[in-house]
């Protein structure tokens, strides 16, 4: 399992969660993303990048060449049913929300989207995110397609170096589901990846 950071709206959702019940939602999640990736090769790819002196993995990302399969890999994950205990207030408007935000940015005609992306907290900032997105920017820059994300707070700066462009976001105040601050969530679409990437990733 990796080690990740995760935002104070996520901590809020899940904190009166068991660490073994977060942890199995979170493992679920992953084989629904793995399993629609397998049910739909030509269509979304599931990448991993591995530590070639441990074996560990280091980053997890899925791309999907079409709505179809993104919009189902998304659906698949949203069935799964929260861990006992979550704050299912909070997560229902920020989905609900999340899901009216997307509608609005989401690019009309044939895109790709960055699904999910990760990175172990003992290696990040060593350019293991921007491979895993790199990947998809450059087949996006071969086939001269648009490509779509929405990322987190943290994930946002990140996408924006890589020529993303933030074209809408959701806020949150979190006061109003018992935490504190404002939780920002953006909406990033770049028109065409004009670089090339040298670095390698596996397919999972």
């Amino acid at each position: 399992m990796l080690e990740v950071s995760i935002s104070p709206r996520i901590a809020l959702e899940f904190k009166n969660c068991t660490t073994e019940d977060w942890l199995e939602w979170n493992i679920k999640g992953i084989q629904a993303e793995l399993a629609g990736c397998a049910k739909y090769p030509e269509e979304a790819v599931a990448l991993k990048a591995v530590d070639e002196q441990t074996g560990e993995i280091a980053g997890y990302a899925v791309w999907g060449w079409s709505a179809r399969a993104a919009n189902l890999i998304i659906q698949d994950k949203a069935d799964i049913a929260l861990p006992a205990r979550t704050n299912t207030s909070l997560r229902q408007t920020f989905i609900s929300r999340l899901t009216k935000v997307e509608e609005q940015f989401r690019p009309q005609g044939k895109h790709y989207e960055l699904c999910q992306m990760t990175v172990s907290l003992r290696y990040q900032r060593r350019g293991i995110g921007s491979q895993l997105v790199k990947y998809g920017l450059d087949k996006a820059d071969r086939d001269t397609v648009t490509c779509f994300l929405t990322g987190s707070p943290m994930g946002v700066p990140v996408y924006q170096k890589l020529g993303f462009e933030e074209v809408g976001s959701l806020e949150m105040d979190l006061k109003d589901f018992g935490g504190e601050g404002t939780h920002v969530h953006g909406e990033c679409c770049t028109d065409r990846a004009w670089w090339s990437s040298s670095a390698a990733a596996n397919d999972a």
